[in-house]
């Protein structure tokens, strides 16, 4: 799933005329991100775009098929198309289409509901270890991990467009083992891209 230095140098070119792209690497892909809100992603050096109700149909229409893979037995679809062949081919037209993932994703951030700030979560220690629920596959589990963690793991899935459900399925798919420390390897992977220069493909 790794991305090719060739496929690299193609997005580059693909993404110059937006300004404001960011790339971070991801399950040995690429998370596309704006504003700090992921639009697209690549796997398997195939390009998609974030899309929802708005914007699905236009997709379809043009050819394009979402991102499915397997998990723990059973196909899940996500919320990203492939790009249009004809956005791959003319520079206006992909400006076109990525701007319909930034605004699609810009959409998805807006209806997020608004974190609640408790007196009791403003106080609470990050090294604080707790259990959290997650759904896996339709299957309820818990995984335990420090609330500096958690909240990270939030913000991540939802600068991808992502439930924290969707994250953390992803991750216990790729994972070799534990799932709490390959969650912690993700943020701070993460974390450590922010860190770096993130204006171009790592």
């Amino acid at each position: 799933m790794a991305i090719s230095p060739d496929y690299k140098s193609y997005l580059e070119e693909l993404f110059e005329p937006l300004p404001g792209v960011k790339f971070k690497g991801m399950f040995g892909g690429l998370g596309i991100f704006h504003d700090g809100a992921m639009f697209g992603l690549v796997a398997y050096e195939q390009l998609y775009f974030k899309v929802d109700k708005q914007t699905e149909p236009r997709f379809a229409e043009a050819g394009s098929e979402p991102f499915i893979y397997e998990g723990k037995g059973r196909k899940v679809q996500m919320s990203y198309w492939t790009a249009p062949d004809a956005a791959m081919d003319d520079p206006e037209e992909f400006e076109t289409w990525a701007r319909l993932g930034i605004e699609a994703s810009r959409r998805a951030a807006a209806a997020e509901p608004p974190k609640k700030t408790t007196q009791e979560e403003s106080m609470s220690d990050p090294a604080q270890m707790r259990r959290h629920s997650v759904t896996l596959s339709g299957h309820r589990t818990s995984i335990s991990l420090e609330d500096g963690f958690w909240a990270e793991l939030q913000r991540i899935a939802a600068a991808r467009g992502l439930s924290i459900n969707a994250l953390v399925t992803e991750v216990d798919k790729a994972r070799s083992g534990n799932l709490s420390s390959a969650l912690r390897l993700l943020v701070l992977e993460d974390l450590r891209q922010d860190s770096g220069n993130s204006t171009g493909l790592t």
